[in-house]
């Protein structure tokens, strides 16, 4: 068994025929894009993004916003958590929707005119709850007003959720307020630890981006006899997802290496076994994304 040095977006070959990769699915982090639509068959379409200033920023842990309803009004998504994290909803004060690791929505939204809205009213389970996709980033599934009757929160006209980044340096302004306290001390392809990995990669593989002992990497990798699998272990961040693609360079497609996206183990690496092509030489690369984001 052998370690592999750190590095960042860069082929690392360990046999001639078989290099592997790491890789950070990356992008641009944005806000909702209009249009944008919940419905309820009592006051018909109901706004997700009623002006460019009135949007709506899906947080890791809680959303902020307004909807817009011509018929009802305004109905308040909450603010900010007097925790900073999420909303307790036992305080007038203190009242929200709320986010969990992969997008399920609780809470209490509230509007002047119509009261209170429930987004935890369904199991974990049910196929109904509120929540946003952590593969689409849609939000989906069903609200609940006494005065109202059920908001469909998926529509012919869907509401894709993406982080806050005010300050364009490709980082969401949580995260940056989470780690260095404010905006402004990281700019666009920074690397605030010197690890080799920009800020805003560290921030989809919600790595440290203080230490430079945090960063997404290949720990460790064993072949088995003849070449016929490879296990690899490398590290995992528990809000986060992943999948492994092999690609032979004939051209420059990757496709699943058979695992699909999958969440990491338990601890801070998660080990998985790809079988090889005895035909052909293979690259294998690991992708990690962050769910709540594109």
């Amino acid at each position: 068994m052998k370690s592999l040095p750190k590095f960042s977006r860069a082929c690392v070959p360990i046999v001639a025929l078989f290099p592997i990769y790491i890789y950070c699915l990356n992008g641009q982090a944005v806000e909702v894009p209009d249009p944008a639509y919940a419905y309820s068959a009592n006051v018909g379409w109901i706004a997700l993004q009623p002006t460019p200033s009135s949007r709506i920023l899906a947080e890791d842990t809680h959303l902020a916003g307004y909807l817009y309803g011509a018929n009802i009004g305004w109905i308040n998504l909450g603010e900010t958590p007097t925790d900073g994290e999420s909303y307790s909803n036992a305080a007038e004060s203190d009242f929200g929707i709320n986010r969990d690791p992969i997008g399920n929505l609780s809470g209490y939204a509230y509007s002047g005119n119509i009261g209170w809205v429930n987004f935890e009213w369904a199991a974990l389970n049910d196929p109904n709850r509120p929540r946003i996709d952590p593969d689409t980033h849609e939000l989906l599934g069903y609200a609940y007003s006494g005065n109202i009757g059920w908001i469909q929160l998926g529509t012919a006209f869907p509401a894709r959720f993406h982080k806050g980044d005010t300050d364009g340096d490709s980082t969401p302004d949580d995260w940056e307020r989470e780690h260095f306290g404010e905006l402004g001390i990281i700019g666009v392809g920074s690397d605030f630890d010197k690890d080799g990995q920009s800020d805003a990669a560290e921030a989809i593989s919600g790595s440290d981006p203080r230490d430079a002992s945090s960063y997404f990497r290949i720990v460790e990798y064993t072949f088995t006899k003849s070449f016929l699998s490879v296990t690899i272990e490398f590290t995992t961040h528990p809000n986060r997802q992943y999948r492994i693609e092999r690609s032979d360079f004939s051209s420059e497609i990757w496709t699943d290496a058979g695992l699909g996206t999958f969440t990491p183990d338990q601890g801070e690496t998660t080990t998985r076994t790809i079988p090889l092509s005895t035909e052909t030489a293979e690259f294998l690369r690991v992708v990690v994304s962050d769910p709540n984001t594109l």
